[in-house]
């Protein structure tokens, strides 16, 4: 039934979910926080 699975990398297609999730809540982090300081400090 999963035969379609043996030439594909589950753990390794998880794992990179894994990784953009996390990198993407950090960016949104960093930008929600930061971007209205950074931006005016960079503007003027």
């Amino acid at each position: 039934m999963f035969d379609f699975l043996q030439g594909y990398d589950v753990l390794g297609a998880f794992w990179m979910t894994v990784k953009l999730t996390a990198l993407s809540a950090l960016g949104s982090l960093v930008w929600g926080t930061c971007w209205p300081e950074c931006g005016s400090a960079r503007s003027h």
